[in-house]
């Protein structure tokens, strides 16, 4: 399991600021109907492991926990609804800067972060 950061804290606050489970908007095919009570979560398109997507806006999804585990658990249904929500070419761009191996300054990152963050008003 990947610790979470306190980068990861506030890149979570930005992505629930949308305030909706995304997989509720669009739907495709054997998704499970209806989103679970509490908290939403953060999702990555591209697991949080890799480094430059990380705490990249396009990489992160507003969800339900329920949809969350889901598409956790089915990982091709996945796929098919990252593509119909947010296009191939969004896919493309957030898996090609996954890829990238330079050096990522997290210091740097976690300021940005919050400047975002205080802008939606998700941040102290």
């Amino acid at each position: 399991m990947v610790k979470v950061t306190k980068e990861d804290r506030v890149f979570s606050k930005i992505v629930r600021a949308e305030g909706v489970c995304q997989a509720a908007l669009v739907k495709v095919p054997n998704t499970p109907d209806g989103c679970s009570p509490g908290p939403l979560q953060c999702c990555h398109i591209v697991t949080r492991t890799r480094t430059w997507t990380r705490t990249y806006e396009p990489n992160g999804v507003s969800m339900c926990g329920k949809h969350h585990h889901w598409f956790t658990e089915h990982p091709v249904e996945w796929g098919k609804w990252v593509v119909a929500t947010f296009g191939e070419a969004l896919y493309r761009d957030v898996y090609q800067r996954s890829l990238r191996t330079d050096k990522f300054d997290w210091d740097e990152e976690y300021v940005r972060l919050k400047a975002r963050a205080k802008e939606l008003g998700v941040w102290p």
